[in-house]
């Protein structure tokens, strides 16, 4: 049987699921921006070395070239080291691929909240097994250094009003006004952080 409680789980769900995409893919391009500062120099630094290597010889004498080639070549290698050691690739890939997990957990619970209940499969129980493991199990891998944003499932409770302002969860993520107010200190920690 399909109640308003899983609908309104799903729901929460599926905003903190987008939420978490949005935010996994601002910072993947982020984290893309910043390399440019690693890749760019390294490039410039490159060129400069192989043009003094092989053009220079005419104008500057080969103790000097192999020198500055050396600096050049060093600067290479702290760039390159720096930018290993912030692991700026691989957190770019990690993004990339959360962002694409969120979004794929967020339209997979779109589809089905969609389509109307009596043709879908399976039970609501059996959805929300699987679409909360799946879930947490996002939640558990990403990074949530920096990350701020305001949790749905927190805040709801059983009747699927938000905890603390007595509000319902709408579908654009803004709220209605309902006339019953349900508090929980929990809640109200939470919201005093934000």
């Amino acid at each position: 049987m399909w109640s308003t409680d899983y609908e309104d789980l799903f729901l929460a769900i599926r905003m903190n699921s987008v939420q978490m995409s949005r935010i996994h893919k601002k910072n993947y391009f982020r984290i893309k921006s910043q390399s440019n500062y690693f890749r760019i120099p390294t490039i410039v630094f490159s060129a400069m070395a192989s043009v003094i290597s092989v053009g220079a010889e005419p104008y500057i004498n080969q103790q000097n070239i192999s020198g500055m080639v050396c600096l050049i070549n060093m600067s290479i290698g702290i760039i390159n080291s720096i930018e290993l050691y912030l692991k700026l690739a691989e957190r770019m890939e990690q993004e990339l691929d959360h962002s694409k997990c969120w979004y794929k957990l967020a339209t997979d619970i779109f589809t089905l909240t969609e389509i109307s209940q009596i043709n879908r499969d399976g039970t609501p129980k059996e959805y929300l097994k699987k679409f909360y493991a799946e879930y947490i199990n996002l939640f558990e891998k990403s990074s949530l250094t920096g990350i701020n944003y305001k949790d749905k499932l927190l805040g709801i409770d059983r009747a699927g009003r938000l905890l603390g302002n007595g509000s319902t969860i709408d579908t654009d993520g803004s709220s209605s006004s309902s006339s019953q107010t349900a508090r929980s200190p929990m809640n109200e920690a939470y919201e005093e952080n934000l």
